[in-house]
């Protein structure tokens, strides 16, 4: 490597550990600089929180969107596992977000199967998307409605807004 090739490759490594360092500052990035970790209000770009509804503990109950509050039913924890997927699981109730009849998604308790696995994307800056371990589709708010209320889903992964998403 000639030094000018050096020195590119040291320019590149600095702005990229720059960039990295903003990231992390912003709260974005994984806490431990590769993989996700913590407990995140789960919100899409209209703001709206994802939200286990009416705070319900029962296996089954829905995820929807409300306006982001302080309930443990829109707090959830995010816990990467060893095959690299994310296991999220909501603090109200210990269940787990899950995928079933090949779209919709609740909450049920943990079973360590592939409906329940997600693998956590960085878009771009302070946005992510979920994917689905089983079918590979993405969390999804239907027609990225803003409404209160709307039932969360998966769908084929077309990277509109309807599946981008912050944690806070």
């Amino acid at each position: 490597m000639n030094l000018s090739n050096k020195a590119m490759e040291m320019a590149k490594d600095a702005v990229s550990k720059a960039s990295d360092a903003k990231d992390k500052a912003s709260g974005m990035m994984p806490k431990d600089g590769n993989k996700f970790s913590g407990t995140y209000v789960i919100k899409n770009v209209n703001s709206l929180a994802l939200d286990v509804k009416d705070a319900s503990r029962v296996d089954g109950a829905p995820v929807i969107t409300w306006g982001a509050g302080s309930g443990d039913n829109q707090k959830f924890t995010i816990e990467c596992l060893p095959d690299s997927t994310y296991k999220i699981t909501a603090v109200h109730s210990g269940m787990v977000l899950t995928v079933v009849n090949g779209d919709k998604v609740v909450q049920s308790t943990w079973a360590d199967t592939g409906n329940q696995k997600w693998n956590i994307v960085v878009t771009s800056s302070n946005i992510v998307k979920f994917i689905s371990k089983q079918n590979g589709k993405a969390l999804d708010i239907p027609g990225n409605s803003s409404k209160q209320g709307a039932e969360v889903w998966v769908y084929a992964d077309n990277g509109t807004a309807a599946q981008q998403f912050r944690l806070a």
